[in-house]
């Protein structure tokens, strides 16, 4: 017994020499883990024990789902490399914006009433017009508002439907006018037009109505005129 154990005492003095010729504080270098972070301060929104590989510190930013491209349905930590160029990231989005758990905002200008979808501005409705009309679209609720996620924007007819008008309404679109007071005249090229109900009956039988424009303007005509002397 007490020869194997001189032996052994032997064999280890013999194989560690062979395995360390160099002493360690003699060595060129030295592997030593980096405690540094890739941020300074990791909250909500970051991952501080995911390794960032390229970058070689702990930490990684969670990028949301909807700023992704093509779109997600999971939230993904990105290396800092990957978000500087932006790699598989939606440009109609800002990044430096903290939504929730994840970074990642859609930008909006005009304090709020322009959005940014598929790198063009689109009108940002106020709350609940899109809602009630468009209730097969896919619609993203914003801070002012809601857009519509298509390319083409809502029809003066589809506003009209439910009584609005493609107007800014203070930090939104979509501004109200009630039928019995208001017809919103959609055929015109450009901007739709209101037209004043002035309490007239439009339920009436219109068998005696003006049957050209000429006709109906000589009767505007005769209205502005007794209008004037009414003053």
């Amino acid at each position: 017994m007490k020869k194997t154990l001189i032996l052994s005492s032997l064999l280890i003095l013999t194989v560690l020499p062979g395995h360390s010729a160099i002493k360690w504080w003699e060595q060129d270098t030295i592997c030593r883990l980096d405690p540094s972070n890739c941020y300074t301060a990791m909250g909500m929104g970051f991952e501080p024990e995911y390794w960032d590989q390229t970058s070689e510190c702990w930490g990684q930013k969670i990028i949301c789902a909807a700023a992704q491209t093509p779109a997600s349905s999971e939230n993904k930590a990105m290396t800092k490399k990957d978000i500087t160029a932006r790699k598989n990231i939606s440009n109609d989005y800002d990044i430096t914006a903290l939504n929730g758990d994840c970074f990642g905002v859609r930008k909006t200008s005009s304090n709020g009433s322009m959005a940014t979808y598929n790198g063009k501005s689109v009108k940002v409705f106020c709350k609940n017009i899109l809602e009630n009309i468009f209730q097969n679209d896919e619609i993203e609720s914003l801070t002012n508002g809601s857009i519509l996620l298509r390319n083409t924007e809502p029809t003066c007819q589809e506003l009209a439907a439910q009584e609005y008008i493609n107007v800014k309404d203070k930090n939104c679109y979509g501004k109200k006018y009630s039928q019995s007071t208001y017809y919103i005249d959609c055929e015109t090229s450009d901007s739709p037009r209101l037209i004043i109900h002035n309490n007239a009956d439009y339920t009436a039988p219109q068998g005696d109505a003006p049957k050209t424009i000429a006709d109906a303007e000589r009767i505007f005509n005769t209205m502005y005129d007794t209008a004037k002397s009414l003053r």
